[in-house]
């Protein structure tokens, strides 16, 4: 009988070993997920300064081809009705609409281009962000159903330690 005894609480000791194993890998585990979920939101801050900071020169260059086209729609409107002869204004107009116009799309293009990859990796981020955020729940839960594990498998090992000195202090 005393050597069944031992056997369980061999069994509860090797137990016990397991589930703390368990739990440590549980644990790194999280300690990992809450480690990328900063460098995430280092990543989302980042990426917020950048779309803060790409705004006013997208606007500007905006604004540049918005006049730029306008003054371009102008000239065509004069030159449609026949005004443009001999009107040199017109022609300077021309002249600077044109180019402008170019420059303006040259320099917009790479920074609205940049901002849209910002904004996409700003939802990827935030997406990848609530999934770390549901698996960490889900850890949580693992882990405490671990320690009331350990905390269950503590109180059997106790009990059956004393058990076992009462039946040697009765023998």
């Amino acid at each position: 009988m005393n050597n069944i005894g031992m056997l369980t609480e061999l069994e509860l000791k090797d137990r016990l070993y397991m589930v703390r194993q368990q739990k440590r890998v549980l644990e790194n585990r999280l300690e990992k997920y809450t480690f990328r979920c900063q460098i995430i939101a280092n990543s989302r801050q980042e990426a917020h300064r950048q779309i803060r900071g790409g705004i006013v020169p997208t606007l500007f260059y905006a604004g540049f081809i918005a006049g730029m086209v306008l003054m371009l729609l102008y000239c065509i409107k004069v030159t449609l009705q026949g005004g443009a002869t001999g009107n040199r204004e017109v022609g300077f107009m021309y002249l600077i609409a044109i180019p402008g116009i170019y420059y303006g799309g040259k320099r917009i293009i790479p920074k609205l281009k940049n901002m849209l990859m910002v904004f996409c990796n700003c939802f990827i981020l935030k997406k990848e962000e609530g999934n770390l955020f549901f698996k960490m729940g889900d850890l949580c839960k693992e882990i405490d159903c671990a320690t009331e594990e350990i905390r269950g498998l503590n109180e059997q090992l106790e009990k059956l330690k004393n058990e076992e000195k009462q039946g040697n202090n009765g023998q």
